[in-house]
């Protein structure tokens, strides 16, 4: 199994263990993830602070498993982007797959995000985001990297 395969099943699983198949599942709910999900991908393409922004709650809590990051509040997760965004390459970062609950309280996607570091090396990550939802938008976002060496990749040598 690939790295991407083994982190969407976790995902997934994740997912899977924290949706209810209850009565309140509408389609308005999951067209209205879906548009937010692909506003939040787009907005990143485009660098576009202010647009991803608009897609979180105000009380959005940010979590990066990898490095065991934690931010809480729009400010505070609108300065780790404004930073993140500057080294990403938004012509290489592809959405691999997209995953959205029936009942609209959760959405996965993986991808592979690549950029320059601040050292200027290269780096491809295969990277797992789990957005947990409340009235449209995303109240909490969870990020996760396939690479053991995510931290070199993002912090040092890079790929190359």
């Amino acid at each position: 199994m690939t790295k991407r395969a083994l982190l969407f099943a976790v995902a997934l699983g994740l997912l899977i263990a924290g949706c209810g198949s209850g009565a309140d599942e509408t389609a308005e709910i999951v067209a209205a993830v879906e548009a937010n999900e692909t506003a939040n991908f787009a907005a990143w393409q485009a660098q576009d602070l202010d647009a991803l922004m608009d897609t979180f709650t105000d009380d959005v809590v940010y979590v990066d498993e990898t490095f065991g990051d934690y931010f809480e509040g729009k400010a505070r997760v609108r300065s780790m982007y404004s930073y993140v965004i500057t080294f990403a390459d938004p012509d290489g970062t592809d959405l691999s797959t997209r995953f959205i609950s029936a009942d609209g309280k959760w959405a996965a996607i993986t991808s592979d995000w690549v950029g320059t570091n601040f050292n200027g090396m290269r780096f491809d990550l295969p990277t797992a985001v789990i957005h947990e939802y409340r009235d449209g938008k995303i109240v909490r976002e969870t990020v996760y990297y396939a690479s053991p060496d995510a931290r070199d990749q993002l912090m040092g040598s890079g790929t190359e």
